[in-house]
């Protein structure tokens, strides 16, 4: 994380559909394979930076994976326990923050609330829809604001 690049590459394995709500601490990723639903991705972050090349937000390390039955898993509490209080990484009290939101977002799954309610789960792109391409600068934008 010293020096932070962006990598243009192609996205493989699962076509996702992507919610990220103004001033959430989190964005809601709806996973498919092979035409079918497999499951969501809770994704602590902090809330987007909306410009002109896309958004911007900072990974808190820590996420929820949650299958279609809405069974739930933490992923990478290993990775933030070690790096808590690290300069370029989230303090305990950040790090107790991300927690708390990530219990809520499992609440809501346990619960079927939206976004864990089954809406998208049916998603497909409209065939008249292009694959979005990289603006010619892309790699300009800048990485740490």
């Amino acid at each position: 994380m010293r020096r932070p690049r962006l990598v243009r590459q192609a996205w493989r394995r699962h076509d996702i559909l992507v919610l990220m709500l103004p001033q959430a601490s989190y964005s809601v990723w709806w996973f498919f394979a092979e035409g079918g639903f497999v499951g969501w991705y809770v994704n602590l972050e902090t809330p987007y930076v909306r410009h002109v090349g896309g958004v911007d937000t900072t990974d808190l390390l820590l996420d929820v994976v949650i299958d279609p039955q809405r069974n739930w898993r933490w992923k990478d509490e290993d990775e933030l326990a070690a790096r808590v209080g690290h300069p370029l990484y989230p303090d305990a009290e950040t790090a107790d923050a991300v927690r708390r939101e990530g219990e809520r977002l499992i609440g809501l799954a346990e619960y079927g609330a939206y976004p864990f309610d089954g809406t998208h789960v049916d998603f497909r792109p409209a065939p008249s829809w292009l694959n979005p391409d990289l603006p010619a600068e892309w790699s300009d934008c800048p990485l740490l604001g």
